[in-house]
């Protein structure tokens, strides 16, 4: 009678393949690691995890925004400097962006900038509603309103 599909065991000794990228010197002990050693693992030495992210962002980033009457110039700031690109792998990576806008003396719209969400902590009033937040970087930390009646304001882009 012939071989069938399953007979043979592999030997007891044999160990699974892992990739070099996925191999940690700390000892793993269950999944509670800390989130850098989790980022670390999936994006910075995972090939994969890093290309996975950049097509899509780079996919949502190329996505062509149009300007309603009157908000040219806020259309010209989300397209500058790869805003969308880098808000969607922050979003990716995080589950978490955050935009700061900065208007200028006539309280319009000057400048965008992408905060780094594991920098960013929010404040929340008795209810529940974020009302402003915190950005930690360094030694420094600056609060930031989350309200329209600020020269700066947050963002807040949620994954659900």
């Amino acid at each position: 009678m012939g071989l069938w599909f399953g007979r043979k065991s592999a030997p007891a000794d044999v160990r699974p393949f892992v990739p070099q990228w996925l191999r940690s010197e700390a000892t793993e002990v269950g999944f509670a690691r800390s989130y850098s050693e989790q980022f670390d693992e999936v994006y910075r030495r995972n090939p994969v995890g890093q290309r996975a992210v950049r097509l899509v962002s780079g996919m949502l980033g190329s996505l062509a925004i149009e300007a309603i009457e009157g908000d040219a110039r806020a259309a010209e700031l989300v397209r500058a400097d790869g805003l969308l690109e880098s808000m969607t792998a922050n979003l990716l990576l995080h589950g978490n962006a955050y935009v700061q806008l900065i208007a200028d003396g006539n309280d319009r719209p000057a400048e965008l900038c992408l905060l780094r969400p594991e920098r960013v902590s929010v404040i929340s009033d008795e209810r529940g509603w974020p009302v402003a937040y915190l950005y930690r970087a360094g030694a420094q930390v600056e609060l930031l309103s989350g309200r329209a009646d600020r020269r700066a304001i947050v963002v807040r882009v949620e994954k659900r």
